[in-house]
């Protein structure tokens, strides 16, 4: 299929790096965090756009090898403003994980309407995986016995934002996964009428992200119970978003986040 984008490569050392740095604690400073998240969350939307490309392969849209997208190669899926500026603008402010690069798939090599769904799934499908394994050290109660508190910190932040992507991804609205999943069955008739739809909904769905504060503590809420049910504690997700927004650290903040850090450790620790 290729092999793999040297752009690629340099974000997992840039992730490699920053996570030693944390992990070991050799720089007293949370934009080792930041940076941490930041690269991890970018490799994690070039894993979601891959598997789009790898389920449209396997369905029969051989094109994706000549586009480039099967090197996981950033510069592929995306474009200056809605795939870096927007999301980073969004991750920085909001902390929610907001889906912005895309691949296009030449639907009409793809073998059958199962196979077009699997294709738009493929990418949640992704997202899900890495949640699970980004909450496994924790299920395995590793974040107690070693390792700097960024670096536990920055990895309950990123499995946060793997379930902030599901929960956007899955939104049954046009240019969301949730609707090309459903899309291949539904009558001709009806996917004429949303298809004008498809370029504005994301931005309505934007909008309503900022305007309207249920809509996106429902959003942050469901992903919260997702990845707290993945075995992440509540409180390094907490820490997490307190340390990757460094400018805005503030005394009652980090009061609360060793108030909650202590009380939780001290119920998880285990007997000896």
């Amino acid at each position: 299929m290729g092999w793999i984008s040297p752009n690629f490569i340099t974000i997992l050392v840039v992730l490699g790096v920053s996570a030693t740095v944390c992990f070991f604690d050799l720089i007293q400073s949370d934009l080792a965090v930041f940076t941490f998240v930041l690269a991890g969350w970018v490799a994690s939307v070039c894993l979601h756009e891959f598997g789009h490309a790898v389920a449209a392969w396997y369905g029969g849209d051989r094109s994706v090898a000549h586009k480039g997208y099967l090197n996981l190669d950033p510069v592929q899926y995306v474009d200056p403003v809605n795939s870096i500026l927007l999301p980073v603008v969004v991750l920085a402010l909001g902390g929610i994980g907001l889906p912005g690069a895309a691949v296009y798939i030449e639907t009409r090599f793809i073998r059958s309407a199962w196979w077009l769904s699997f294709t738009a799934a493929a990418g949640p499908l992704m997202n899900l995986a890495l949640l699970v394994v980004l909450a496994l050290p924790f299920m395995l109660g590793l974040d107690l016995w070693g390792g700097g508190t960024r670096f536990w910190a920055a990895l309950a932040m990123l499995a946060f934002l793997q379930a902030t992507s599901v929960m956007f991804n899955l939104l049954p609205v046009p240019g969301f996964d949730g609707y090309g999943i459903i899309e291949p069955f539904l009558p001709d008739s009806i996917v004429q009428r949303i298809h004008p739809w498809r370029f504005v909904a994301p931005a309505i769905v934007l909008v309503a992200l900022l305007a309207i504060p249920d809509f996106g503590r429902a959003i942050i809420e469901k992903a919260g119970a997702m990845t707290m049910t993945a075995g992440v504690p509540p409180f390094r997700i907490y820490e997490g978003f307190g340390r990757f927004r460094f400018w805005k650290r503030l005394g009652a903040l980090d009061g609360s986040v060793r108030f909650v850090q202590d009380r939780t450790v001290s119920d998880r620790i285990p007997s000896a």
